[in-house]
């Protein structure tokens, strides 16, 4: 049994309802939902609630520092490090000398290291990451890595100048996942280490194509391994697997959105998302882990919410940002805000 209308009365016919029967409406055969269904009964159906996409910001929630060389105060603040929980926060106070470490709202709690080339003595300390209860530390100008644990007590360095594996010019920046990764910045490469130093791994050189360098300053290791590196002299970010095999390339000199000049610090998130120091544009960058622009915070300046030359940068399990800023001589930690887009409501005439 199918139904129809003709003449504007509604009939149940035994018959199926042909196209020509209907007036060569194209409609096929016809089921009675299907003619019940009419205009009037689905504007009544609920609508299914659009998604509302949410908007990503940042706000400065704290800043501590200052030109100086007592403690808590900086001089070319360089290096920073988070613990995951985001209660510990460490430094390289790069022309002082030393690694400073403070509680996550800036409070001073430690300093370790002074002037020199000894044991426990630093020249020009670059970048330093979260190992294992301490830190481990690219001491530049000395061309070695040192490591300190949670009682302030030096580890055995390693490293010299060199051109050799194991050797360094300038090492620059340095990321701990289970191994030790070196931005070997003058040799144009980076390095790998086992936790306790010994060689395992170097790959790229100077020049221009995927997995070369021009001067290296920075390395972030990602909870899948993924290496990313920041090529300063490219202008790009460069995303390795942890045997150093080229995966991806991202950026060009500018300073739009995914532009770079002098792409420093970098670090990566739990959610995979990479944040890239663009010192001489002044903000920070945030993409994800296949190079998409995602948002960007800061401009240039020296107050709340503005940066000045960020070198580094570090992101805590809570999704809160972390920068050394090189000409404020401070750091700042902003805090995620999510805003959903609220939709525009259409007047009644």
């Amino acid at each position: 049994m199918t139904t129809c209308f003709h003449e504007g009365v509604l009939r149940i016919s035994e018959q199926p309802v042909s196209r020509r029967a209907l007036g060569g409406l194209g409609l096929g055969l016809l089921t009675t939902r299907d003619l019940l269904d009419t205009a009037e009964a689905k504007k009544k159906r609920k609508k299914k609630k659009k998604h509302v996409p949410a908007t990503t910001s940042y706000v400065s929630v704290a800043i501590w520092g200052g030109l100086g060389t007592a403690n808590g105060k900086f001089d070319n603040p360089d290096g920073i490090a988070v613990t995951p929980d985001g209660q510990t926060v460490f430094v390289a106070d790069t022309n002082n000398s030393r690694i400073q470490k403070f509680n996550g709202a800036g409070g001073h709690l430690a300093s370790y290291g002074a002037p020199g080339s000894g044991a426990g003595q630093f020249d020009a300390p670059f970048g330093v990451a979260v190992f294992g209860t301490g830190v481990v530390v690219a001491d530049g100008n000395n061309n070695r890595v040192q490591t300190i644990d949670s009682n302030g007590v030096f580890g055995t360095p390693f490293g010299q100048f060199g051109t050799a594996d194991g050797e360094f010019q300038v090492p620059r920046g340095i990321a701990f996942r289970g191994s030790i990764y070196v931005a070997d910045r003058d040799n144009h490469r980076v390095q790998k280490f086992s936790s306790t130093g010994t060689h395992l791994l170097t790959w790229g050189s100077e020049g221009t194509s995927n997995g070369q360098f021009r001067r290296p300053f920075a390395v972030a290791v990602d909870a899948a391994n993924n290496v990313y590196v920041t090529d300063v002299d490219n202008s790009r970010v460069q995303k390795f697997d942890a045997n150093g095999v080229h995966l991806l390339s991202w950026g060009t000199a500018g300073s739009g959105n995914g532009q770079f000049n002098v792409p420093e610090g970098i670090a990566t998130d739990r959610g995979g998302n990479v944040y890239v120091a663009d010192t001489l544009n002044h903000r920070i960058q945030k993409f994800t882990s296949a190079g998409v622009f995602v948002t960007s915070i800061g401009s240039a300046g020296s107050g709340t919410g503005q940066l000045g030359k960020p070198a580094s940068v570090a992101v805590d399990d809570a999704g809160n940002v972390y920068v050394s800023e090189l000409d404020n001589d401070r750091v700042q930690k902003f805090a995620l805000v999510e805003k959903k887009k609220r939709k525009k409501r259409k007047k009644k005439h």
